[in-house]
This record gives structure tokens, sequence and C-alpha cells, in this order.
């Protein structure tokens, strides 16, 4: 499960308290954005900003994988993104972050020093990680420790993110849409056989539930369990209708890179940009598109209910994200 999933589910607004892990973390979100809107819609105020957090300086531990591995290429930067939300009494900050994990005390560290700086309380600040599994390693997770010099360098620039949307602030409307996408992602996860059942890595045969064990059907009964099929979106737009943030959220863990990458969550962020920037108001700030990560510990791409040559097996990430990009085009 990535950190995005327990930080949506722990997140405290004011005496709105989130505990029901049922409910998209983005539908719930949009609650609290809905409650910070209810005075008046010309009274919101919206911003939103990208920070590079690429490492400038290689090798650096990546962490993901089941052993410890560095990398030294980059095939995409990778970035942080954030939205400020504004009432002129109540103001919150989210950022999505493109990394596999990251620490609570971290997150800590970050929204401290974002509060002195900006003046927000702690727990206005929300931060999630994309759940890629080629960014620096920032905590210590399955065979790799965190890059210790990843860690501080990212603690600065979370810091920035944080107070970068805010410099952008102005007159905001904002809407909410859903839209079904079952068909980009299912449950990777399925129970074995009991006469099947695998050895764990120390050499006991404990393993009854696990990943792309139904590659081969004859070793398991069933999946898990049901998946959540929904892509939502926050619409963020300026009160004349210029978009200024999309904020997207799906559950489906992730893609695959080699080299330091965004993956899907960030080539998407990207694809839904280049759809929706405006070019009449050159003066404007950038228009930020978001994927954040919804709990999809046990979902991924490859449908394996269906016969091996019906999973699309061959289906690359630019045409896996060009598909979802449809999707999300339809409901916004």
């Amino acid at each position: 499960m990535s950190s995005s999933c327990s930080i949506y589910r722990r997140f405290k607004v004011g005496l709105l308290i989130i505990k029901q892990p049922t409910m998209t973390a983005l539908a719930l979100t949009a609650a609290l954005v809905t409650g910070i809107a209810s005075t008046s819609e010309a009274a919101l105020q919206a911003g939103a900003a990208k920070t590079d957090i690429t490492p400038n300086w290689f090798p650096v531990l990546v962490n993901g994988s089941m052993t410890s591995r560095s990398v030294d290429m980059v095939t995409s930067p990778i970035s942080t993104r954030s939205v400020a939300l504004s009432d002129h009494s109540t103001t919150i900050v989210m950022v999505v972050v493109d990394s596999c994990m990251i620490p609570r005390d971290l997150i800590d560290r970050v929204k401290a020093r974002a509060s002195q700086s900006t003046g927000i309380p702690p727990d206005r600040i929300l931060v999630s990680a994309t759940h890629t599994h080629t960014a620096p390693s920032c905590v210590g997770v399955l065979g790799t420790d965190p890059d210790t010099q990843y860690v501080a360098f990212l603690e600065n620039r979370l810091v920035e993110a944080i107070e970068a949307p805010l410099k952008n602030l102005e007159p905001a409307r904002i809407g909410f849409g859903r839209i079904e996408a079952g068909a980009l992602n299912a449950v990777r996860r399925w129970v074995v056989r009991p006469d099947r059942i695998k050895a764990d890595p120390f050499g006991n045969r404990t393993v009854r539930a696990t990943m792309h064990a139904a590659r081969n059907w004859d070793d398991t009964i069933g999946p898990t369990g049901p998946k959540d099929p929904e892509l939502s979106l926050i619409s963020i737009q300026s009160t004349d209708g210029r978009p200024i943030s999309v904020i997207a959220n799906y559950s489906m863990h992730y893609f695959r890179s080699e080299n330091i990458s965004a993956d899907y969550f960030g080539l998407f962020s990207e694809g839904i940009k280049d759809r929706l920037q405006s070019t009449s108001a050159d003066k404007a700030p950038e228009f930020v598109g978001m994927m954040s990560h919804g709990c999809s510990g046990d979902i991924w791409r490859r449908d394996y209910s269906l016969p091996p040559e019906e999973r699309n097996e061959d289906i690359t990430i630019d045409e896996y994200t060009h598909a979802l990009l449809e999707k999300a085009i339809e409901a916004y």
C-alpha cells in the first residue's frame, strides 16, 4: 500500500476527520473543498504550482524493488504538483509528490517548516505520494535504505512546493466529476489453491494469496476482492473559465520503468496540461495537472480474469496513459 492511501485516511481539516476508506480519497477531498467554498463561490481563491524534485547528482538509490538498486539515468523528470485553496479565513494546500513512499517523520518536518513560513496550520496541509517505483528513495522499504542526500534535498523542495501555489492565488471556481474506467485496472492479487500454497522469502509455505498468481489459472481459486474502477477529478478554474488545475485520482499501482521516472502519473499530468492549458492568457500562471494515487495495493493494469490473449500485455505506457486521458477528458 502506498503512503498516499494511509495519509488520505488520516487527513484532518478543522473538525472534519476522514475515517472512511471505502470512499475515494478525491471525493473526500472534494467534500473538504465544498466546505471551504460554501460561503460564496466568489470568495474562493485557488493557485497551483509545479516544483522539480529530480536529483542533479548520480547515482541515487531507488526504492520499490525487492532488493536495493541505484540508477544514474532519467527517463522523465519527477516533480511535486500542488494546489492551494482559500476562502480568506481558511487555507489548505494539497501536494502530490512523484515518490514511491514518503515517511511520516519527513512529512511532519516539512509541514512544521511550511507552517512557520506560510502561517497555514500543519493539519491544513495534505502531502501524498504517487507511488512511482522509480523515484529516489526517501524511506527504507523492502531491501532499499533511504538515500540520505536525497532526503535532505526533498525536504527543502517539499517546503517550496507548499509555499509556491500561494503566490498564484486568484478568484476561482471549482467542480467535481467522476467516470468509470474499469477497463484500465484489475485485481492483481489472487487466492492460491490450498494444494499449491507458495513459499515465502524464508522458505515457509505460507503464501495463500499473492500478486500475479493468476498468470496460471490452475494455481488459483479467484481474486482477493473487488477493485475501485472510478477515475475522479477535481477541476479548478478562474472565474472566467481559464483552467488552473485538474486533480485526478485513480487506483492503478504503477506501470513500469527502469530509470528515474514519474511513471504514468507524470505522463497523465503533463498530458492533461497539453489538452487543457489555455493559450489565450500568456501572463497567467501555468496550468498544473495532477494525478494522485488511489488505494491500489491489490490493483494493477493487467486483467488476469481474461484469457492470456486478451490481457493486452503489450500495451505501452504511452498507450495506457492516452486511454486514461480520454476518460479524464470525457469526465472533465
